[in-house]
């Protein structure tokens, strides 16, 4: 995706975001995503952006955490059952869309996506949902002291807790008071 690219789905999501709002976009820290005349227009249009910290979609993006994964494993099952019906046929682009919306109806319902933000901590705004196990560390070895104090470990953890903490604490404190009253109803 390259700034225009985003630009134009910027307009395309106002287009078709509804008249209520204003609406949250959470998207990842991809540097495309960075385009003044984008987050004006956003601005304007009452959509408020926010950036996710980077290399944390897979913790914190909703749709990483609760539908690609589920849309990923019901997507065999089309590819098996399109085989068996049109052998010899495959998927292509005129019909890709169909069968991925096959793929897609046979795990999706609204309180996938509801439980989705949930599980991501993203809303409610709820630290504790993200275990600190998914977070890695930054360091690529480890230092011998770390290996020979046995509460570092235990350090490690409540570190990246806050962090978590933080990140959450981070969303809810740029969302402007009637975004939150709103999304609180």
């Amino acid at each position: 995706m390259d700034n225009a690219m985003f630009s134009q789905f910027i307009q395309h999501f106002d287009k078709n975001a509804g008249e209520e709002g204003p609406v949250v976009l959470l998207m990842d820290s991809v540097s495309s995503h960075v385009d003044m005349s984008s987050f004006q227009y956003a601005k304007e249009r009452g959509i408020e952006l926010y950036r996710l910290l980077p290399n944390t979609t897979h913790i914190m993006q909703p749709l990483d955490v609760g539908v690609f994964g589920a849309s990923k494993a019901r997507w065999p099952q089309v590819l098996r059952e399109h085989t068996r019906e049109n052998p010899g046929t495959p998927i292509q682009k005129h019909n890709f869309t169909e069968k991925w919306k096959e793929a897609f109806l046979l795990f999706y319902k609204p309180l996938t996506v509801i439980n989705s933000f949930k599980s991501s901590g993203i809303y409610p705004i709820d630290a504790s949902a993200v275990a600190s196990s998914k977070f890695k560390t930054g360091h690529t070895f480890n230092e011998p002291d770390h290996q020979e104090n046995s509460e570092k470990p235990s350090e490690e953890k409540n570190s990246e807790a806050r962090k978590a903490e933080f990140a959450l604490e981070a969303i809810e404190s740029e969302l402007s008071t009637l975004t939150k009253d709103k999304y609180q109803k």
